[in-house]
């Protein structure tokens, strides 16, 4: 499948990676909300990956009403393949495991989320340079 997007990247001043960075990997990115991907240019993205910055306001009588939520992806985090993220900060060093869904979440540094809802599965031991499970 193409890459899509919805919205405009250019109007995503803190995403620091390309837009053919995301096209060149088939990934799905919402960028209707302004200024709602927040990710470093050290940050590594897999492929066929979701983006979603924007839903509907689910509380009674609002919901026509949209609201925007931010990605943060920081550096050296690494986002595999076949992954939706929504209204999720991704810590220096994680990694997100193939197919997760990280929504609403806080994703500590040097740790290894996985499934959905992602939880940690790894915590990167700099002692011993492993990745250890927990």
């Amino acid at each position: 499948m193409p890459a899509r997007f919805l919205g405009d990247f250019r109007n995503q001043p803190h995403c620091e990676l390309p837009q053919e960075y995301f096209e060149q990997r088939d990934c799905w990115v919402d960028c209707r909300e302004n200024d709602t991907l927040w990710i470093s240019k050290e940050a590594n993205i897999g492929y066929d990956n979701k983006f979603i910055v924007q839903s509907h306001d689910v509380r009674p009588g609002q919901f026509g009403t949209l609201v925007g939520r931010k990605i943060i992806i920081e550096r050296h985090a690494f986002v595999t393949s076949h992954c939706i993220l929504y209204n999720c900060r991704i810590g220096e060093g994680a990694i997100v495991a193939v197919g997760s869904v990280v929504r609403s979440q806080q994703i500590p540094a040097w740790t290894m989320v996985a499934g959905n809802p992602a939880k940690v599965i790894k915590i990167f031991n700099p002692l011993t340079n492993q990745w250890e499970k927990i």
